[in-house]
Formats: structure tokens, C-alpha cells, sequence
């Protein structure tokens, strides 16, 4: 059997999967972009996901502590320090 190594940086923490990694990317964008935290709306078309898909992979990074937001309330989506140190590097162009 073989293993693979797993390269994260000491303080990373792993993002369980690519949708999930693509939704917390796309939040740091989106934040970084426009100094405003972004709606659900706004991170499902970046990502390219249903309203209702992005809503369960945020409430499962809520969950593992990368993502905070004020209970229901529109606007208030925010990475954590944890989910800026899990996000991928971001080039602009």
C-alpha cells in the first residue's frame, strides 16, 4: 500500500472537500474584491452551485470553524482566522 504525503502548512487546516475549498476561496475573493462581506447569492454563482448547495457547505464550514456569519442575517458571511490560513493563494490578473 501506498501513501501519499499531505502538504499543508503547519497552521492549515484541511478542507474536506473541492466544493468546499472552492466556496471558502470564493468568500476570501469576494471579501477581498469588493471590502464587503458577500451574500449566499453571491457565492453560489461564483462557484457555479445551487443556492441550497452553497448553504450546506457553508453551514458545514461554520461547523468546522472557517466561516462566521450572524444567525440569519444577509451580509454577515466572514472567513474566521482559521479559514484565512486554509484558504488556496489567489492571483489576480
Amino acid at each position: 500500500m501506498t501513501t501519499h504525503p499531505v502538504h499543508l502548512h503547519a497552521r492549515r487546516r484541511a478542507v474536506t472537500s473541492e466544493s468546499r475549498q472552492n466556496v471558502l476561496d470564493a468568500v476570501h475573493v469576494l471579501t477581498t474584491m469588493r471590502r464587503r462581506a458577500p451574500s449566499l447569492r453571491e457565492v453560489a454563482l461564483m462557484v457555479g452551485l445551487s443556492k441550497s448547495t452553497t448553504a450546506y457547505h457553508v453551514n458545514a464550514l461554520q461547523s468546522d470553524g472557517l466561516l462566521a456569519s450572524e444567525f440569519y442575517r444577509v451580509g454577515t458571511l466572514r472567513l474566521t482566522d482559521a479559514g484565512r490560513a486554509a484558504c488556496r493563494e489567489v492571483v489576480y490578473l
